[in-house]
């Protein structure tokens, strides 16, 4: 399989991938298994009320940290995975953009959510503990984020671990430490915490980055459009991923809801096993995007057998365990397994879309990948709000299946059109030199 060809000779590397895919899947699940912990500790210390007010500013900020930076972490690894040599000026470009993108989304929310959101009586601390939290969770995370970039665009995968694995151990011990040893038990207290945690771990990070080199200040003119063609598929994705909440609050019971919430969890954290088979193959499609697609077909074969054989595992497996979550969870969460057992297929079709859309990604191909997802997305919404509104969890089931194959078509199509235009370049361009030459 070209997947696990080295470029130096015929000699195998299935080994090596394959490790280098454990080590990863192993790092996101121990970072999401933390991430778990944090908020179990978070939510046992702050209560439902405090918790719940965490979890609203959260949920914004959540949108925000996609904003930032306006994707130049993703041309970071682009470029550099394909010339190393391009490392200060994509470091450049990366951290004008996230400042300066940084300063607006802190200016904006620090401004905007004291009116609407109170974590403290007194105005004064109540602005300064939301505005923690904006840093934080804004800046801060993406300053952490671009050292782990930078690692993977320079092919360090262990580097890129360490700092994934290093990041979410730490904030689980600063949430164990501050509502478990010291009592926090208020969201404006603990965001002073997070707050110092997250500047001693960027911190760290910074000095992890600086061996690479200094950066060169300048922005990358044509990739500030690429990186808006990325970003904004996070933002419509969030959109559609929400709305089917919004519609279930409307016309079900909170029972529905807890649970089908649930095994939305489940189901979105297995899609990290092949978020994690991308995190390892995105540098090598980008160094072979240099060649064309006639030069990656045989890697995007040997990625497309991959994702679904992998995809097609962690559904099985999910299937498998979905009765044993009400034990972990608590019998009120019963309802889950029929939830699970349905969506758990959708993983499948999940890594066959995100498939082709990382080939097209790595190609910078964004402009393409960013519309098919938008455009999705935006209909997807659509039809889960009316088939929820009048089918209750059914309705959502069903639009979620339609939403994902639609995408799994778009994409490939899209993918499969722009290959053989390439492969039509190609033969043209050999043909005109014989026609010359006789």
């Amino acid at each position: 399989m070209a997947i696990a060809t080295s470029s130096d000779g015929p000699r195998p590397r299935r080994f090596a991938v394959t490790l280098s895919y454990l080590f990863s899947t192993s790092t996101l699940v121990v970072s999401n298994a933390a991430q778990l912990i944090t908020f179990a500790l978070l939510a046992r210390g702050l209560g439902l009320e405090q918790f719940g007010l965490l979890m609203s500013v959260i949920a914004v900020t959540n949108v925000a940290v996609q904003i930032c930076g306006l994707g130049a972490d993703e041309t970071l690894v682009r470029r550099v995975a394909a010339d190393p040599g391009l490392y200060a000026n994509a470091l450049g470009h990366h951290l004008i953009l996230l400042c300066g993108t940084g300063l607006v989304l802190c200016l904006v929310l620090g401004i905007a959510l004291p009116s609407f959101i109170t974590l403290s009586p007194d105005p004064l601390t109540n602005a300064l503990a939301l505005s923690a939290l904006v840093v934080t969770n804004v800046v801060l995370v993406r300053v952490i984020l671009l050292a782990e970039r930078v690692y993977i665009a320079r092919g360090q995968m262990g580097g890129a671990n360490a700092i994934n694995i290093g990041f979410a151990l730490a904030r689980t011990a600063a949430a164990g430490l501050a509502c478990g040893l010291i009592g926090v038990d208020r969201a404006g207290e603990w965001a002073f915490w997070m707050l110092g945690s997250h500047v001693l771990i960027a911190g760290a990070c910074v000095v992890a980055m600086r061996r690479f080199g200094r950066p060169h200040w300048g922005i990358l003119r044509g990739e500030v459009r690429q990186g808006i063609y990325f970003t904004t598929p996070f933002l419509f994705r969030a959109f559609r991923q929400n709305i089917d909440f919004l519609m279930l609050s409307i016309v079900a019971g909170p029972e529905a809801i807890g649970a089908y919430s649930v095994a939305r969890r489940i189901v979105d954290t297995s899609i990290l096993t092949t978020e994690a088979l991308h995190r390892v193959m995105y540098p090598r499609l980008a160094r072979a995007a240099v060649g064309g697609y006639h030069a990656m077909r045989p890697l995007i074969a040997g990625l497309a057998a991959l994702a679904i054989a992998i995809g097609v595992v962690t559904a099985v497996a999910t299937w498998l365990v979905a009765p044993a979550m009400p034990w972990l969870f608590g019998a009120q969460f019963s309802a889950m397994v029929y939830d699970l057992r349905i969506m758990c297929w959708t993983v499948i079709l999940v890594a066959i879309h995100d498939a082709a859309a990382e080939v097209l990604g790595a190609s910078g191909r964004h402009g393409i990948r960013a519309a098919i997802y938008n455009v999705g997305n935006l209909i997807g919404a659509a039809v889960s709000a009316v088939l929820t509104y009048y089918l209750l969890l059914p309705g959502v089931f069903l639009s979620l299946y339609i939403t994902e194959i639609g995408l799994a078509v778009a994409f490939w199509v899209a993918l499969f059109v722009l290959m053989r235009r390439d492969r039509e370049r190609a033969v043209g361009a050999s043909v005109r030199p014989a026609e010359q030459a006789r």
